[in-house]
This record gives C-alpha cells, structure tokens and sequence, in this order.
C-alpha cells in the first residue's frame, strides 16, 4: 500500500486519505477509524496517517517524489 493523499478538515474526524495497492493499482479512500490492509486508522494529518495493528502503533507517511541531477 502506498499513501497518495491526504485531505485534513477542520474537524479532524472529517479528514480522510487515498492509498493506492501497489500490487493492482486500486485506490481506496479511509478515514479515522477505518480499517486498511489489517490497520486501524487513528488519525490523519498532512502527508502522514496514524495507523494501529496488534496494539503496535506506527505512521504511513507520503513519500514526495525528487529529482536528482
């Protein structure tokens, strides 16, 4: 899964993100406390989502493509 987006609100209960499976390209839009690829989604802030998994916490972050010279 990579994260595409994120779109943070106000209301942080409003935010939401799009992650895009690697393996068939399928985009899926979550929001704070959906569950994706196994993960609880504890909150979303820019380029970064909160996630939960077998009591372990951990950040799915957005990778911002460079270019090198």
């Amino acid at each position: 899964m990579k994260l595409i987006a994120t779109f943070t609100r106000h209301d942080p209960a409003d935010a939401t993100a799009i992650f895009q499976d690697t393996a068939t390209g399928e985009q899926k839009t979550v929001a704070v406390d959906d569950v994706i690829s196994g993960y609880s989604v504890l909150d979303i802030q820019p380029k970064q989502v909160f996630i939960e998994k077998d009591d372990e916490t951990g950040t799915w972050k957005r990778i911002e493509p460079t270019l090198l010279d």
